[in-house]
C-alpha cells in the first residue's frame, strides 16, 4: 500500500488527520481507516 495522505479511526467518524504536508487542489488522496486498515480515495478541493 502506499504511504497515506489522510487517518481516520473509524468508519463512521466526520474528520481526520492529514498527515502530509503542501497537499493542493486536484490532489486524489488515499485515506486509510485505522480501526480495520480499510481505504478510501477523497479528491482535495
Amino acid at each position: 500500500m502506499a504511504d497515506p495522505h489522510l487517518l481516520v479511526h473509524h468508519k463512521v467518524d466526520n474528520v481526520g488527520v492529514v498527515v502530509v504536508e503542501d497537499l493542493t487542489a486536484g490532489t486524489e488522496m488515499l485515506c486509510v481507516v485505522t480501526e480495520d486498515n480499510s481505504d478510501f480515495r477523497l479528491t482535495v478541493n
